[in-house]
């Protein structure tokens, strides 16, 4: 039976531990999230993506007024999140519901 026990008690701390490491991974990537894609797709936070959307705001803006803006360049976009540029020139993230 200790044979059973022991073999059971391996397997069953494997699958945990693969299954921790996998939540940890999930995780660190949800919280650099942000930093990840802006090093993945810089071309869609910088200048040239304010220029192409017609529209240059600054950072300081109200949300009603970048909702304002999104509602006349993409009225089929549904807002979940907005974040705004961390420095002068780069664009505003919409996230979508």
């Amino acid at each position: 039976m200790r044979k059973w026990w022991t073999w059971g008690h391996r397997w069953v701390g494997l699958l945990a531990g693969l299954l921790m490491a996998m939540m940890g991974l999930t995780g660190s990537v949800m919280v650099w999230q942000a930093e990840l894609d802006a090093a993945l797709n810089p071309h869609w936070f910088g200048p040239s993506a304010c220029a192409r959307a017609g529209t240059a705001m600054q950072p300081d803006k109200p949300v009603a007024t970048v909702l304002a803006v999104l509602a006349r360049e993409a009225p089929q976009v549904r807002p979940a999140i907005i974040v705004a540029p961390s420095r002068p020139g780069a664009s505003y993230q919409v996230w979508e519901a």
